[in-house]
């Protein structure tokens, strides 16, 4: 709607007036509250509600759940990779119509968004129960690998990785 993006507009250009740690700062609450949100939703405590009416039937997009995770866990290596392309004297420049830059991106984000990722896939797995999971677990399985892959250094990537 048009209030919508006035809306959106509007805060954008507050990010914009702020400097980088600043702008850290707002994705990462942003970030967080999305989180917390979707973490929120998953707790028992929702679902039964505070009348104590107790929910019959509820669906969980699970594969929308699993490519969010996939991006998230994606992140760091998106983020390393942009930082390593970029020459040395940009680093520190936002990247072009972007509100960061990759130096703010690797230093201030990427660990702010894996913690988010594995607090929210540990929600998913003990949320959901396992008739509704085993259907995902070769999914499953490939997420918690790609997060071990994001979360160590290049010599145990390499022994989990040989190629």
């Amino acid at each position: 709607s048009d209030e919508m993006n006035k809306n959106l507009s509007a805060w954008l250009g507050e990010i914009k007036k702020s400097d980088s740690e600043g702008r850290v700062s707002f994705f990462n609450a942003l970030s967080a509250g999305l989180a917390h949100y979707l973490i929120a939703l998953l707790e028992s405590e929702v679902l039964t509600g505070a009348d104590s009416h107790i929910l019959i039937a509820a669906q969980y997009p699970m594969t929308e759940a699993l490519d969010l995770l996939d991006l998230i866990f994606s992140f760091p290596s998106a983020a390393e990779g942009l930082y390593n392309r970029t020459k040395k004297q940009l680093r520190f420049e936002n990247v072009e119509g972007g509100l960061l830059s990759p130096f703010a991106i690797t230093d201030g984000v990427t660990n702010h968004m894996k913690k988010l990722g594995l607090d929210l896939f540990s929600a998913i797995l003990q949320s959901l129960d396992r008739p509704t999971l085993l259907p995902f677990g070769k999914d499953i399985v490939k997420l918690a690998y790609k997060s071990l892959l994001t979360s160590c250094g290049s010599t145990l990537r390499h022994a989990l990785d040989p190629a």
